[in-house]
């Protein structure tokens, strides 16, 4: 007889091995991180750069068309045949102010296409996100479209992609604060989101609120770009149409973002930084229509004959101020400064929403239930992760 100590039991080896892939299976926090990435300090850094790069663009960009310097330059790519980037700076920085304007436009323009295709490819090479790639490949593509319609639209003298290529300008901008969100260290960490423990209820009402404020606001912009560049053939019935809708979807926005503010002021969303989101926008709509109002005043007088006016279109009735007489110091700010303004509030509706997303995943993440496998070997073998 053996002594049954000496026998050697046959060992459970399926439930061993689910044992070790039990140990191996990463939690919802890990998935959710590494779904996520790791933050690249060299992204993020681009992407930083890009806006501030982009922003100023936009407010150059706004001045050309407001000092009507966009065909100050000829030709394009080059600038009087010189090459962009070699043209005489004594002449550019001495020249006609509109040639100053034109050309500087166009250099900034250059400098934000290659930092745009700088960030491409480091998130190509970097990033594992398949989405993101995807985003900062369609982002370079906008600001190749940005530059092929403003150099036709020398080319070609048209004023009609002058429009176009105004309101394609904030989309591209957008496009880069979405990349300078997705890049942060917060959108690819989670502790405070997870602390917050925000209601569901509330995360998806701040991302239709804010996706249908996105809308409004786009749509605005390309009533406004019609205003700036409304055609010398058209009636004054439809510039006085033009501004009626104007001012009506200035008044929906204004009140957009009240609502909006007060959905950021929530307690949950206070905890992450929402409040200061929701009440700059509102600073931001409440400057805007002031700059609204102040830009009428400067170009075409008080409306609907309230009064003599001070600027350069004082005295004058309703329908006899559209033509624009020529551009001082006060109309050139306010009017640029509304255009700028216009596209800030795109950026902070658009960073808004890109941060509204990425809690809504992450609560998405934290209901999910978890994941049980059963062995047949032996059914009380349970593993949970």
């Amino acid at each position: 007889m053996v002594p049954e100590s000496t026998l050697t039991k046959p060992t459970p080896t399926i439930p061993l091995k689910l044992r070790e892939m039990s140990k191996q299976l990463p939690d919802n926090k890990q998935m959710d991180s590494a779904a996520a990435a790791t933050y690249q300090p060299a992204t993020h850094r681009l992407a930083t750069l890009l806006v501030l790069i982009v922003f100023p663009l936009i407010w150059v960009g706004g001045l050309v068309t407001t000092t009507d310097a966009g065909m100050a330059v000829p030709d394009w790519p080059n600038t009087f045949g010189y090459n962009l980037f070699l043209y005489p700076m004594y002449d550019w920085f001495f020249g006609p102010w509109d040639l100053f304007v034109e050309h500087g436009h166009r250099l900034l323009a250059s400098i934000a296409g290659l930092v745009t295709l700088i960030l491409t490819v480091v998130v190509a090479r970097r990033d594992t996100r398949g989405w993101f790639v995807i985003l900062s490949w369609l982002t370079l593509g906008m600001v190749l479209l940005q530059g092929l319609l403003g150099g036709v639209r020398v080319l070609m003298a048209d004023v009609n992609l002058a429009m176009i290529h105004g309101c394609t300008g904030p989309v591209y901008f957008m496009l880069v604060i979405s990349m300078w969100v997705f890049s942060s260290r917060w959108w690819l960490s989670n502790e405070r989101i997870q602390e917050a423990r925000l209601p569901q209820k509330t995360s998806f009402s701040i991302i239709w609120m804010s996706s249908i404020m996105l809308l409004v606001c786009t749509a605005q912009l390309i009533l406004g770009a019609n205003m700036r560049h409304v055609s010398v053939d058209a009636s004054p019935m439809f510039f006085q149409n033009l501004i009626v809708a104007h001012v009506l979807t200035a008044a929906v926005i204004f009140i957009g973002s009240i609502m909006l503010g007060m959905v950021c002021l929530a307690p949950t969303l206070r905890r992450l930084g929402f409040a200061r989101y929701g009440l700059g926008l509102l600073l931001c709509v409440t400057v805007q229509i002031g700059l609204g109002v102040g830009s009428w005043v400067v170009k075409y007088g008080l409306p609907l004959g309230m009064g003599s006016g001070t600027g350069s279109g004082a005295g004058s009735q309703f329908a006899s101020g559209f033509v624009v007489a020529e551009k001082d110091f006060a109309q050139t700010s306010i009017v640029t400064a509304h255009v700028a303004t216009g596209s800030l509030i795109l950026a902070i509706l658009t960073f808004i929403l890109c941060r509204s997303i990425r809690i809504r995943t992450m609560e998405s993440t934290a209901r999910e239930p978890p994941t049980v496998i059963q062995s047949n070997a032996n059914p009380k073998l349970e593993i949970t992760t």
